[in-house]
């Protein structure tokens, strides 16, 4: 119903005796993923710099899936082992299947040794579901708006632009509940050397 009305009231706006109105709108629409990518880059550029002077411990961070993914690992187990990554959208846990044993993974995570992984998320959407990702949250900001907890990567976009520091401080706060957390980096590192899976090197 809602859905209905609201498109109702977009076909009146274009109710005119000449195209001008729909032809202005067409052409916005047609460069609004050049303006949302101009947006996300100013935010992306203000994290790089606030991260890049704020290290906390043996945590690093590099931009991946063409700077919409920020990946954190622990700089002692490398880059491509176990990761927390964060996204507009989704907060995870993901580890390489190709050197730690899903299985076992799954199976530690269960367990109260390991319960501070799971505590760095506020709200769990998803749990052991995937080979690769373990721990996955839906993203949620609070502006005061309407869209509070269900911004879509479009409408997230504006705040990205006009509401940089406060889309930050929301940020820091969730990559600090890890990174700031000292169990957290034991609990991963015993999870790395109870999983991983043997070289057959050493068998």
């Amino acid at each position: 119903m809602i859905q209905q009305e609201l498109l109702q009231t977009a076909i009146k706006i274009f109710d005119s005796e000449t195209p001008d109105k729909w032809n202005a709108f067409i052409d916005l629409y047609q460069v609004k993923d050049e303006i949302t990518k101009q947006w996300y880059a100013k935010i992306r550029n203000e994290m790089q710099k606030y991260f890049d002077c704020n290290p906390i411990n043996d945590w690093r961070f590099r931009m991946g899936g063409g700077g919409i993914e920020i990946h954190w690992y622990l700089e002692t187990l490398g880059s491509e082992n176990i990761q927390f990554y964060f996204s507009w959208t989704n907060f995870g846990f993901w580890i390489n299947a190709a050197i730690y044993d899903s299985n076992n993974v799954n199976e530690c995570l269960k367990k109260p040794d390991f319960a501070e992984i799971k505590l760095v998320f506020n709200q769990i959407s998803r749990f052991l579901h995937h080979s690769h990702e373990k721990i996955s949250e839906d993203t949620y900001w609070q502006f005061g708006s309407s869209y509070d907890n269900h911004y879509d990567i479009d409408r997230l976009a504006w705040y990205a632009e006009h509401q940089t520091k406060e889309l930050l401080k929301q940020i820091i706060e969730k990559i600090d509940r890890f990174r700031k957390n000292e169990k957290v980096t034991e609990q991963i590192l015993q999870l790395a050397k109870e999983t991983v899976i043997p070289s057959k090197e050493s068998e």
